[in-house]
């Protein structure tokens, strides 16, 4: 099979389950709005976007390592991960607790426990996607990778559903939540077992920081994109509160469902160019063209279907709160999804190749941006100020991106021979 058309099928398989494994949630998030409120889904929204920025600190770049590496000698997957699992369990108890107090002392009382089972689901699930199906993924079971995501995305729409149809209640549904991705996480393991790859809880600080140390740069990019794809949500509930949140995130969540299709493109594309790193270079060059341009016909797809169909179900599922405006954050976002397909693409390509450095500068400008550019624009413009500086800095970082790999990567680097 050539790597195209691996790629494709990875991709399309993936694709499939991650629509499902998203879209199932995606509908749930519409219950909440239209049954719960615009409030309370920012509530929701806002506890998940701050637990996002504690998860930063329990991955530390180690899944990136972790598939790279692995996926080049998969006789090291069982010693890596057992290792790496162990450490992240450690980071997620302390991130829980840390979490824990910053919401305590920072939001009102009768909002706490939603933030600290937002935290508590999110670490989890971290664990399970970056150890769990990293590992899936790094030893190239996809079908299996792609059977897991779909066990989660049904369990997550029932206990989802339960909690907001049945027992009308934000913490049912977090709890749902909850419960869907242990289900997962066994069934990953079961997975695991089943080829091979023994995990085993393993104290050894001395290895830990050696992997840290490998996976450091990884870190630093992952902990600036983290900032800024979910900083708008978090000011937001800080400056404007949980309703203009909701609104936002009203909006936001059909951005988000669609930018899922580029990190499954970045799912199936990184084990790929990692193998070809070691094979051809000049190969890993071409078929990254190959990539981009479908990356970018399925950006572009993307952005039109969103642009004409999403208002239609905004106007259904908002009641009494201004439609109008969550219409135009949405037609805003649309533009960011081309850039932010390349991005996923390109970073693929650089970290998979020892040039994570290259990442680091793009990524580290869009969480400059993204911040000073929120803390000027949200309180004048609110929502629609938040919109135009995602999009902003998703086009910053693609353009920073594809202006080092034109102009210091792919002529310096892979060597491409002239015709």
């Amino acid at each position: 099979m050539t790597v195209i058309r691996k790629f494709l099928k990875n991709s399309s398989l993936l694709g499939i389950t991650e629509i499902l494994n998203k879209g199932f949630p995606f509908i749930v998030i519409l219950f909440i709005i239209r049954i719960l409120g615009i409030e309370i889904n920012g509530q929701f929204a806002a506890s998940f976007a701050l637990a996002g920025l504690f998860t930063l600190f329990t991955d530390i770049g180690l899944s990136t390592f972790l598939v790279r590496d692995i996926s080049r000698d998969k006789a090291r997957a069982p010693h890596y991960l057992s290792h790496i699992l162990s450490l992240k369990l450690l980071l997620s108890l302390l991130m829980l607790a840390v979490g824990s107090v910053f919401v305590y002392f920072t939001k009102n009382s009768s909002v706490f426990f939603i933030y600290f089972f937002g935290l508590f689901y999110t670490l989890l699930d971290a664990v399970n996607v970056t150890v769990f199906q990293a590992g899936l993924r790094a030893i190239n079971r996809v079908p299996l990778e792609a059977i897991s995501k779909l066990v989660r995305g049904l369990t997550l729409f029932a206990g989802g559903l339960i909690g907001v149809l049945v027992f009308k209640n934000i913490y049912a549904v977090l709890i749902g939540y909850i419960g869907s991705t242990v289900i997962q996480l066994v069934l990953n393991l079961v997975f695991l077992r089943k080829n091979g790859v023994n995990l085993q809880f393993a104290f050894k600080p001395k290895l830990w920081k050696q992997f840290l140390s490998a996976s450091s740069l990884f870190f630093v990019s992952h902990i600036m994109f983290i900032i800024y794809s979910s900083i708008d949500t978090v000011m937001l509930s800080y400056m404007k509160g949980d309703a203009a949140t909701g609104l936002y995130n009203s909006a936001y969540i059909f951005y988000s469902a669609a930018g899922a299709m580029a990190g499954i493109l970045h799912i199936s594309v990184f084990p790929l160019f990692s193998q070809l790193f070691m094979e051809n270079k000049e190969r890993m060059a071409a078929f990254h063209k190959k990539v981009a341009f479908i990356t970018f016909f399925l950006s572009v797809l993307g952005a039109v279907i969103l642009a004409v169909v999403a208002p239609y179900i905004l106007k259904f599922i908002i009641i009494d709160a201004d439609i109008v405006t969550a219409v135009q954050c949405l037609r805003l976002l649309v533009f960011g999804l081309i850039f932010s397909f390349q991005n996923t693409v390109l970073a693929a390509l650089f970290n998979s190749s020892h040039q994570e450095k290259k990442v680091f500068l793009p990524v580290l400008g869009g969480a400059i941006i993204n911040i000073v550019f929120n803390v000027i624009f949200i309180p004048s413009f609110g929502i629609i100020g938040a919109s135009a500086v995602t999009v902003a800095t998703e086009a910053l970082v693609v353009l920073i991106m594809y202006g080092r790999y034109f102009l210091q990567v792919r002529p310096t680097f892979f060597k491409i021979a002239k015709p």
